[in-house]
């Protein structure tokens, strides 16, 4: 890749609004007749680069978002938020809850069981129910999915 960026304005698309890109996006979905695929790549591409982007620079930016925080920075409001707050109930000693905890993970576990079992029906059939003595007319679950493209960047 050659180390000149004079058909990429960084500069001119860092300090660009909203509405600005979304122009940007226009034009560049106008102008990808015929290169479908490769505009999506594109796409792909950009979000792979943003990812690396703002893992890497997420720390040595928050300085500057300190100092920086209620402005306007390039057409961008900054804010320094909590966000994702966890909390770990493991250490509470509260033991009503553990209890419950334990027991949704046993039903989780026995789902999971009810769900191979049922995966591996393959057509209607009659079966007895172990704790009633009940016959059960069940069916294989409905399988759905959606088709994607997968993009491997090389």
């Amino acid at each position: 890749m050659e180390n000149n960026m004079n058909s990429l304005n960084i500069k001119a698309i860092t300090d660009s609004n909203k509405q600005e890109l979304e122009q940007l996006a226009g034009i560049l979905i106008e102008n990808s007749e015929g290169y479908e695929l490769e505009s999506y790549l594109f796409a792909k591409k950009l979000e792979y680069l943003s990812k690396i982007l703002t893992e890497s620079m997420h720390d040595r930016a928050f300085d500057d978002a300190e100092r920086n925080k209620g402005n306007i920075v390039a057409n961008s409001l900054i804010e320094i938020r909590e966000v994702g707050a966890r909390y770990d109930y493991s250490n509470t000693g509260y033991y009503p809850y553990l209890e419950k905890l334990a027991e949704k993970k046993q039903i989780e576990m026995t789902i999971k069981e009810h769900e191979a079992f049922l995966k591996a029906i393959k057509k209607p059939e009659t079966v007895i129910n172990q704790e009633t003595g009940e016959f059960m007319d069940i069916v294989p679950p409905v399988k759905t999915s959606k088709t994607s493209i997968v993009i491997q960047i090389k």
